[in-house]
């Protein structure tokens, strides 16, 4: 089992004031306009199994949209209950679960062992990714995504501390979200026979009979979820999210140019963090990478991330549009939880002095820019794209050049 270090209550308060610098740049707009603006259509079954609440729509809809009624119908009923305007607790819930999901974060960098200045900078990673946080704050009907990632944090979490109830909790939260919550069963059933931590705190029978409970209870919310909604949803068509790709590569709208960018597109938000990583990973942590203490854990987070982010790349351009970076991003959290982990013994952060600091922060702040999210910053995709990858190798230039300076 992973010991925590002391939570210092700064580093916390310190990436919530990363976050508000972040939202403050935000583009804010009235409901209709923002989802106008963002062309999400996705909204507006949520918003009728909402205003159906405590019934279920008349009409039908798109069977993952129905299925993902949790969040929506529970808003529904309490501001039903309260007569209030149900937008304000999409407001509410949205920020609730971005200033929970900072918190979650927290302390999984402090599980890992993180110093403080390490937990605010991939706090500020986290926060930074332009399809994470500015997005929800900008179209908080589409606030399932963020509530998986809240859960997917808490997951986390159980594993590292090894507890089964934070576990349990993490899971209900993720699979009640997003379908997606079946793409993590298979990390999470190497992780839990296999850790050298979850060895240690349970003989092998239970580790079997906790695994098997929870892939169980996933698939059963998955289900019957599905049984629920069947009155209002359509015929599932679940198959297209993980054969849109071979269908459009077979057929005639097929280009290697289009190709090429909806991979980019897909991988953008962990290229950008990957590069980033490189000037505060030891060198030798890379050569260790074969050897079991970084296999149980970074690797086992490398490769949820890469279950997750095969959903968008295996949906295809037509399926997923241009939502596959939105999409990639609930791979994000695993992915920068992995990072940190290999990072934990870089220790330049901590020699820099405070106005040092304040400049990498910036440095991150600006990967935050989004053409279309933030209202400063690039204003095309293609600015962004330059934007993202020269400030990241910015970063990692800094990083490497400093370390040989810091040893003399």
């Amino acid at each position: 089992m992973h010991k925590t270090r002391q939570l210092n209550p700064k580093e916390f308060l310190w990436s919530l004031l990363f976050l508000a610098f972040v939202l403050f740049t935000n583009v804010w707009l009235p409901w209709d306009a923002a989802i106008e603006y963002m062309l999400k259509q996705d909204v507006a079954p949520y918003v009728s199994i909402t205003q159906a609440a405590p019934d279920f729509p008349v009409d039908k809809m798109a069977f993952h949209h129905a299925q993902r009624f949790f969040a929506p119908y529970a808003l529904g009923l309490i501001a039903k209950a309260t007569n209030l305007d149900f937008r304000l607790f999409y407001y509410a819930a949205t920020l609730f679960l971005t200033v929970g999901l900072v918190g979650v974060s927290t302390r999984i960098f402090k599980t890992l062992g993180l110093t403080a200045r390490n937990t605010i900078f991939w706090n500020a990673l986290l926060i930074a990714c332009p399809y994470f946080f500015r997005y929800y704050a900008l179209v908080p009907g589409m606030l399932q995504g963020l509530l998986f990632n809240f859960g997917l944090a808490v997951v986390l979490l159980g594993l590292l501390r090894v507890n089964i109830r934070i576990l349990i909790t993490g899971a209900i939260l993720a699979a009640l979200a997003r379908q997606t919550t079946l793409l993590i069963i298979p990390t999470l059933v190497v992780w839990m026979l296999t850790s050298k931590n979850w060895k240690n705190a349970f003989t092998l029978p239970l580790r079997l009979a906790t695994t098997a409970l929870i892939v169980l209870m996933i698939g059963l919310i998955y289900k019957g979820s599905g049984w629920i909604v069947t009155s209002f949803a359509k015929q599932s068509v679940s198959s297209e999210s993980i054969s849109g790709l071979f269908v459009w590569l077979h057929s005639s709208l097929f280009s290697v140019r289009e190709l090429a960018e909806y991979v980019l597109r897909v991988f953008l938000p962990f290229l950008v963090i990957a590069i980033s990583s490189l000037g505060f990973i030891e060198l030798k942590v890379l050569k260790d990478l074969k050897k079991a203490r970084y296999n149980n854990l970074a690797m086992m987070c490398f490769f949820m991330a890469l279950c997750i982010l095969a959903q968008p790349l295996l949906a295809g351009p037509i399926v997923a549009g241009q939502s596959a970076s939105r999409l990639s991003t609930h791979g994000l959290v695993p992915f920068v939880m992995g990072a940190a982990y290999l990072s934990k013994r870089s220790r330049w952060l901590n020699r820099m002095s405070v106005f040092e600091f304040l400049g990498v922060l910036s440095l991150v702040f600006l990967l935050s820019l989004h053409h279309l999210y933030s209202t400063i910053g690039p204003k095309t995709s293609s600015q962004l794209v330059a934007m993202q990858v020269v400030l990241a190798l910015f970063l990692a230039a800094w990083g490497i050049l400093k370390k040989p300076l810091d040893r003399n």
